[in-house]
C-alpha cells in the first residue's frame, strides 16, 4: 500500500526538492532519502491527514538539512526546467508567493530578541551553542525564544488562513 502512495506523490517531491536545491542529482537523492526513511518507518504515516502535504514538508526539511550542513548553492541559480510542475496554475504559484510574503512579514514583525535567535538558528543553521558563545546569552533562553518566535509566526499565518 505504501509504495503506490509514494508513486503518487513522487512527482512532487522531486519538484519541491528541487526548487529549493536547484541541483537534478541533490534533489533525487533528498527525495530517495525520504522515502527509504518512510519504507523502513511506515508507522510515520498512520496518524498524518494530508499525506501530500506531509510528505511536501519532509522533502522540504531534508533540504534544509542537506544546506545547513554546508552544501552551498546559489539562490539564485536557475532551475532545471524539467523539475517545473506543468500541472501547477497561477493561482497555485500566486498563493505560494502571498504564503512566502506573509512568512517574511511575521519574521519582520518579530521582535529584535527573537528575530535574531530564529534568523540566527532557522535561516542560518547555526547551533543554540554558538549563538550563546556570542551573544553571552544562555541556550536555555535562546531555545525559550526561538520557541517564542515559532508560535508567534505560526499564528501570524494561522490569522491570515494560511495554515
Amino acid at each position: 500500500m505504501l509504495t503506490p502512495v509514494l508513486r503518487e506523490h513522487y512527482p512532487a517531491m522531486l519538484r519541491r526538492a528541487g526548487r529549493l536545491l536547484k541541483d537534478n542529482g541533490d534533489a533525487a537523492d533528498v527525495v530517495q532519502d525520504v522515502v527509504e526513511r518512510l519504507l523502513n518507518a511506515p508507522h510515520l504515516l498512520a496518524p498524518v491527514e494530508h499525506l501530500g502535504g506531509y510528505l511536501l514538508t519532509m522533502v522540504a526539511n531534508q533540504c534544509m538539512d542537506l544546506l545547513r550542513r554546508g552544501r552551498r548553492v546559489s539562490l539564485v541559480a536557475t532551475v532545471d526546467p524539467s523539475l517545473e510542475d506543468p500541472g501547477e496554475s497561477a493561482q497555485d504559484r500566486a498563493e505560494q508567493q502571498e504564503l512566502y510574503q506573509w512568512l517574511a512579514k511575521a519574521v519582520d514583525s518579530l521582535s529584535p530578541e527573537l528575530r535574531q535567535v530564529f534568523t540566527a538558528h532557522a535561516l542560518e543553521g547555526r547551533t543554540f551553542s554558538s549563538i550563546s558563545k556570542e551573544t553571552g546569552i544562555p541556550m536555555g533562553t535562546l531555545m525559550a525564544r526561538k520557541k517564542r518566535a515559532m508560535d508567534q509566526i505560526r499564528d501570524t499565518l494561522k490569522a491570515r488562513g494560511l495554515l
